[in-house]
């Protein structure tokens, strides 16, 4: 099962919290390192959560759309699960042959499951 994204609010506070944290990092050690640390920490963390609030607002016929913005995360750990979100989302109302469009950018073991879930009726609950 996939995880839902969290409330809005968790967001917020994550954001506020990382905001502390580099203002903290800032007094002690100064602002470029302050800088990197959130670069290399918070900020992919963002990106991730912009793209798949993006990608949920896309309809079910924008799979070329969805492939863009998926190809655009560079984790593929991130990519499988934003394919899994988009495809649990739009259920029963992606055309097969454009899901395994989808379902090609996931590793290989994931593939044939992806493929079998979107082409399989009993699958799409």
């Amino acid at each position: 099962m996939i995880p839902a994204l969290p409330p809005r609010r968790k967001l917020r506070k994550l954001r506020g919290a990382a905001t502390v944290v580099a203002a903290v990092l800032f007094a002690a050690i100064g602002l470029g390192a302050a800088y990197q640390w959130y670069q290399e920490t918070m900020a992919p963390h963002e990106r991730f959560s912009q793209t798949t609030q993006q990608l949920l607002a896309l309809p079910a016929t924008d799979v070329y759309g969805a492939l863009n913005l998926i190809m655009t995360l560079p984790d593929p750990i991130e990519r499988g699960f934003a394919v899994e979100l988009w495809m649990k989302q739009n259920r029963g109302r992606v055309d097969p042959a454009q899901a395994s469009l989808l379902c090609g950018i996931l590793p290989n073991e994931e593939r044939h499951p992806c493929a079998r879930r979107v082409s399989a009726s009993h699958l799409q609950r």
